[in-house]
């Protein structure tokens, strides 16, 4: 238990840090237009509480499941766990439909490496639903 609140924190960290890369890049070479998508997103989350259920708690749940659970699991099997997360880290970003694809893949390489350090999915499903209610909150601030 004291490693997993260990790598948790640490990822939770890594997390911070690659919100704020990733912002840094997409502020630098992309308009402000590509939040008006965004914000329309939220917009209508808001309006819908069942909508919030979604990306804080039904999504984090799903997402470590295929991803973390089963595919990085699979390819792990063949590869080491640096390609197998790769790979695994990019097929998450893809997933996302989103055109700035480089959030989603750090995240996806921090979530498979908390992954590995606590070996345990339900250390990452907390993770990534604290990610992902700390990016709903501060979007819905701003």
């Amino acid at each position: 238990m004291k490693d997993q609140i260990k790598y948790m924190t640490i990822g939770f960290f890594l997390l911070m840090m690659s919100s704020v890369f990733s912002g840094m890049v997409e502020s630098l070479f992309f308009s402000e237009n590509i939040y008006a998508y965004r914000m329309q997103l939220n917009q209508s989350l808001e309006d819908n509480l069942w909508m919030l259920i979604i990306p804080l708690i039904v999504a984090p749940i799903f997402e470590e499941l295929v991803f973390r659970g089963i595919i990085l699991s699979k390819l792990n099997k063949r590869l080491s766990f640096e390609m197998s997360n790769t790979i695994s880290s990019l097929l998450f970003a893809l997933a996302h439909l989103d055109w700035f694809i480089l959030p989603y893949f750090f995240n996806g390489l921090i979530y498979g490496w908390v992954k590995m350090k606590t070996d345990n999915l339900c250390s990452v499903m907390i993770l990534h639903g604290l990610y992902n209610t700390i990016v709903f909150v501060t979007v819905m601030n701003t």
